[in-house]
């Protein structure tokens, strides 16, 4: 995925709640992109404790104590120490219900990124 701004390139990974062990298997067995996914949707329920955030997909408004179905989340290929690693966003439970390809497509777009075909690495879970 390419920003329109600056043409950053980000892969695209999707956690959903229901494979949130899986992710944690993987960043437990070493894989560094796992222990990204994870830190980034970490951060950001860290973040909704204090402040309000809107759904990657709409804009609804989820609010401290909503814990998200699932997390769009950006890391960047290539690795600038001056910025974040990674960012995630939250999914809220109606957008959740559609498929994997209309939430990523949602959340890209709404990030000011144009979508391009999915890369080899660009994980859905």
């Amino acid at each position: 995925m390419t920003t329109n701004e600056d043409s950053e390139d980000f892969r695209v990974y999707l956690m959903r709640r229901q494979h949130q062990k899986k992710w944690l298997a993987e960043a437990n067995g070493g894989s560094e992109i796992a222990k990204l996914v994870l830190w980034a949707a970490s951060n950001w329920m860290k973040d909704m404790t204090t402040e309000h955030s809107a759904c990657s997909c709409c804009d609804r408004l989820l609010s401290p104590g909503d814990v998200p179905n699932a997390f769009v989340v950006l890391i960047p290929t290539v690795r600038d120490p001056e910025k974040a690693k990674a960012k995630a966003g939250a999914i809220c439970p109606e957008c959740n219900a559609h498929d994997d390809r209309w939430l990523i497509d949602q959340a890209i777009n709404r990030q000011g990124l144009s979508p391009a075909a999915a890369r080899p690495g660009d994980q859905i879970h």
